[in-house]
């Protein structure tokens, strides 16, 4: 069994990693397809949001519950999502709240929609309960998580860890849960004039909205272990895809021995668009010739700057990928 064979076989998540522009949805994609080949039921999660991930799988789009893709003489099934960050945020005070009049609170309250609609990383950290919650569904053998490009993706992970922190901070909780009148009077009194700066009514959803979520604290933390659980067990593994850029190999190190330094499992490099596999005619124009000779050395020079050895090179397509047929197409070269 191949290496990429193996790690579909014996993961329950895969996480893809890499600069944009690499091809990260499509071999997310491709991968599926693959797993799906060997019996496993699969799922891909993008939170791509260029949403590659439909136009590979020759869709219009893709919608927050899943979607069954439609492959032919395979064993296994291949499902694919793309969270909604909304509804992603509903669901999840709503599973977490006490009571359904806490969570309707919380939902109502201005803040609830600027952190759905324009907080940054909301929509990650959305994605990464999504990939928690199926986790821990079972309904599936193996997750593949398609992530945004990787200077996003860092602090994409850290977010479970930096949201954790909120309840741990002291002026919150002194705002919130006052150890003393005085401090409480104190705090509000700031707020009041900073009030007068941000616009009368934002200082009081702020604070009647993190009231709320202290309540629901116990919950929320334990859905934040659970994401961090997930990406530290030894059932997920970490895929990093990389094209020919030496310049960008410094980066991919970095990116790489960060995540091991987070304690997640790096399992491996897929280069891709690799021109170092494809047989050159002597037909070729000499000018064409030698753009390919240069791209070639372009990889070796890339490869060669890596800390990590490939696990798979995957060969430039002549075309872009729209349909299952070009997905099943690069699925294949994963075996060769």
């Amino acid at each position: 069994m191949n290496k990429i064979d193996t790690l579909l076989m014996t993961n329950k998540v895969l996480i893809t990693c890499g600069t944009g522009g690499v091809g990260k949805t499509t071999l997310s994609c491709a991968l599926g397809v693959r797993a799906a080949e060997l019996g496993r039921k699969t799922i891909v999660i993008t939170i791509d949001p260029a949403k590659r991930l439909a136009t590979a799988l020759g869709l219009d789009s893709l919608t927050h519950d899943a979607t069954e893709i439609a492959l032919k003489d395979v064993p296994g099934k291949l499902f694919a999502l793309m969270p909604d960050t909304q509804r992603s945020f509903e669901e999840f005070f709503d599973a977490i709240s006490p009571t359904s009049q806490i969570s309707e609170k919380i939902k109502s309250n201005p803040i609830f929609q600027i952190l759905g609609q324009e907080f940054s990383g909301a929509h990650e950290y959305m994605a990464l309960q999504k990939l928690s919650k199926v986790y821990n569904s079972g309904e599936y053998d193996l997750i593949i998580l398609d992530t945004p490009p990787n200077r996003q993706a860092l602090a994409f992970f850290e977010a479970p860890r930096l949201l954790k922190k909120f309840f741990d901070e002291k002026w919150i909780r002194h705002l919130i849960v006052p150890s003393s009148r005085l401090a409480a009077g104190s705090i509000r009194k700031a707020l009041e004039m900073l009030e007068k700066l941000t616009g009368v009514g934002f200082i009081t959803h702020l604070i009647s909205f993190a009231a709320s979520v202290f309540e629901t604290e116990k919950k929320f933390t334990e859905r934040l272990e659970q994401v961090i659980h997930v990406l530290e067990s030894k059932e997920t593994g970490f895929i990093f895809v990389a094209t020919a850029k030496p310049e960008l190999a410094y980066e991919m190190n970095h990116f790489i021995s960060e995540l091991e330094r987070r304690g997640y499992r790096f399992n491996g490099l897929i280069f891709n668009r690799s021109l170092s596999k494809l047989a050159v005619s002597q037909d070729l124009p000499a000018s064409a010739a030698l753009i390919i000779q240069q791209w070639i050395k372009k990889e070796e020079l890339t490869l060669s700057r890596l800390s990590s050895e490939s696990i798979a090179i995957i060969p430039e397509c002549s075309r872009d990928i729209h349909s299952i047929g070009d997905l099943t197409h690069v699925a294949r070269l994963f075996v060769h």
